[in-house]
């Protein structure tokens, strides 16, 4: 029972985690950045 305890928290720790970055990746204008850089790769609307 203990051990089921225990990883309940580590995967609950790693959501709230997981959470707490996506914030503030959000926050800090990172979904600019990542989008500016997708466009930017080679290959276009079709893929060559």
């Amino acid at each position: 029972m203990i051990e089921a305890g225990k990883t309940t928290t580590m995967v609950m720790l790693v959501l709230v985690g997981a959470t707490a970055f996506t914030g503030v990746f959000s926050r800090g204008g990172g979904m600019s950045v990542i989008s500016e850089l997708v466009l930017a790769m080679p290959g276009g609307t079709v893929g060559h």
